[in-house]
C-alpha cells in the first residue's frame, strides 16, 4: 500500500508502507535510454564544478571504513563518474586502473581535460558491452536515477569480478538533512531527474 504526497507545485511523491521506498511522480524518465536526453540537453549549471576538497576526503573516508581495498592494478569502474574526481583521487593515490562512466556529455568532457590516471566513456552503463570485469564497483548517487534500480543492480554484478566490492551511495531520506529539510530537501536533490 502506497500513500501519496504533494510536495508543493513540482513533485508528488508515492511512498510505501512497507519498506518507507519514495518514488517521485511522474518519473522524469519512461526508459533508461531517455537518460542521454534528459541529461545533455540542459547546459545549465554543472555542480560537480564546486565539489570541494573536503568532500573528497569524506568520500574516501567512507571508502575506508567499509574496508574496500584499494591497490595498485586493481582495476575500478565507477559508474555514474560525473566529473570523475573521486575515481582519478583513487587511481592517483592507490595506482589503480580506473574507468569512468557517465551519460552527462559535459561531465565527461571535464573528467577527460583532467585525466591523468584514469579513462572515461560518455555513454549508459551496459554490463553486455563490458569487455572485462573488475575488482571494484563504484555508482555514487546513481541508483535513484535509474527506471529499473532492480535490473541495474544485477548490471552491476555481472561486472563485477568473483570476489569483487561493491560501493553505492544514494541519498538517504532519513537523514538529518532530510529531517530538517524536508520536501526542500527533495527539491533540491531531484531538480527533475530523481526517479526513487
Amino acid at each position: 500500500a502506497c500513500r501519496q504526497m504533494h510536495l508543493g507545485r513540482r513533485f508528488a511523491v508515492l511512498e510505501c508502507a512497507a519498506c518507507r521506498t519514495q518514488r517521485v511522480l511522474p518519473k522524469a524518465l519512461n526508459e533508461q535510454s531517455a537518460a542521454a536526453t534528459l541529461y545533455n540537453q540542459c547546459a545549465g549549471l554543472d555542480f560537480t564544478d564546486f565539489v570541494p576538497e573536503q568532500t573528497i576526503k569524506s568520500m574516501l573516508h567512507r571508502l575506508q571504513e567499509t574496508q574496500i581495498h584499494f591497490e595498485p592494478g586493481k582495476k575500478v569502474l565507477d559508474v555514474g563518474c560525473g566529473s570523475g574526481i573521486l575515481l582519478e583521487t583513487l587511481c592517483e593515490q592507490f595506482h589503480c586502473v580506473g574507468w569512468g562512466i557517465d551519460v552527462d556529455q559535459r561531465r565527461i568532457d571535464k573528467a577527460r581535460a583532467r585525466a591523468r590516471h584514469a579513462a572515461f566513456e560518455c555513454g549508459l552503463f551496459d554490463a553486455a558491452r563490458l569487455d572485462q570485469k573488475y575488482d571494484i564497483l563504484l555508482s555514487t548517487a546513481v541508483i535513484e536515477h535509474v527506471v529499473d534500480p532492480l535490473g541495474f543492480l544485477k548490471q552491476l554484478g555481472h561486472a563485477l569480478d568473483d570476489g569483487g566490492d561493491l560501493f553505492l551511495l544514494t541519498p538517504n531520506a532519513r537523514s538529518l538533512n532530510y529531517r530538517l529539510l524536508r520536501s526542500w530537501w527533495r527539491e533540491l536533490l531531484a531538480i527533475g531527474e530523481h526517479i526513487y
